[in-house]
């Protein structure tokens, strides 16, 4: 008898990636590493992203949440 692979088995379950099991990355050749330069302008840009979304001011219903929460953290104790 052979168990079919709705069973519930992990080693009958089709696997989703692909063939191989491996999403295809098996076959593919290792990237090359990137140069300095372009890892300095990378990480240029993700910091000027990361400063740009820090300054932004938090929501107001944000802050209301937050205090709602220490009111009822503060009621429990």
């Amino acid at each position: 008898m052979t168990r079919s692979s709705k069973s519930g088995d992990p080693d009958q379950a089709p696997n989703p990636t692909g063939p191989g099991g491996d999403g295809g990355r098996a076959t593919a050749r290792p990237r090359p590493p990137i140069n300095e330069a372009l890892q300095q302008v990378i990480g240029a840009q993700l910091k000027a992203a990361y400063d740009e979304i820090v300054s932004q001011p938090v929501p107001e219903r944000f802050l209301e949440l937050l205090h709602a929460l220490e009111a009822k953290q503060g009621e429990g104790r």
